[in-house]
């Protein structure tokens, strides 16, 4: 009998922590003043087709991406401050343009807003699935170390090198792409001054070495 209600305990334990979790992911999306003005944005490109859609918070959103993939049919959907729940709710977006692919890079501004790894992970797990279920080709990104530049870049590096193995696991589960750009634009685990602009924001040569990272696995043109 004890164990029974030591179990029922846990239970409701549990689905109140995930409750507080998703308000206070509801009240980041909603109060990120970059969201709303972006959503209106994105949607004016909703009436036509995309091959690819990139997918991701203001590191995706600061890439000059038909330029740097050199096609046109390329659809940049970051916001700035964004987190991977806001991705998921602007997933329809992406179904609206009909993308043979979509490249998913997020989660610091998670981390740094304390929600739990895991939760990112699943967050992320959750799109990747959605897409697939629309027949979209999901391209999962490793998220970025930050530089010792950006406000406490040790404890937060710790957390993404956690997730980031978390996400290398679930992708090779699911047998999906996976880019990590770390080994390159973070060797020693942190973010190097020559691709970031203030610790987490890229170069241009972050970015080229991005999109290096991307041409082999997008659709032919």
């Amino acid at each position: 009998m004890r164990n029974d209600l030591h179990a029922l305990l846990l239970a409701v334990l549990c689905v109140a922590a995930c409750s507080s979790i998703e308000s206070e992911e509801e009240r980041l999306i909603w109060q990120n003043p970059n969201y709303q003005p972006r959503i209106k944005e994105i949607g004016q490109f909703c009436d036509r087709s995309f091959a690819v859609v990139i997918l991701g918070n203001s590191i995706t959103y600061g890439g000059d991406w038909p330029q740097l993939l050199q096609r046109d049919d390329v659809l940049n959907m970051g916001i700035g401050s964004d987190i991977t729940a806001g991705f998921l709710q602007r997933l329809d977006l992406v179904m609206q343009v009909n993308p043979h692919c979509c490249c998913i890079m997020g989660g610091i501004n998670d981390l740094y807003d304390d929600i739990p790894v895991n939760r990112v992970a699943e967050n992320l797990a959750t799109a990747v699935e959605r897409l697939q279920e629309h027949g979209i080709e999901p391209i999962l990104h490793a998220v970025l170390a930050v530089s010792p530049r950006w406000r406490e870049a040790e404890l937060h590096n710790r957390r993404v090198r956690k997730l980031n193995q978390q996400l290398r696991r679930w992708a090779v589960r699911r047998q999906i792409a996976f880019v990590d750009l770390n080994p390159v634009l973070a060797p020693e685990g942190i973010l190097l001054d020559r691709y970031t602009t203030d610790g987490v924001h890229l170069t241009p040569a972050a970015y080229a070495e991005w999109a290096k990272a991307l041409l082999p696995l997008l659709p032919s043109q």
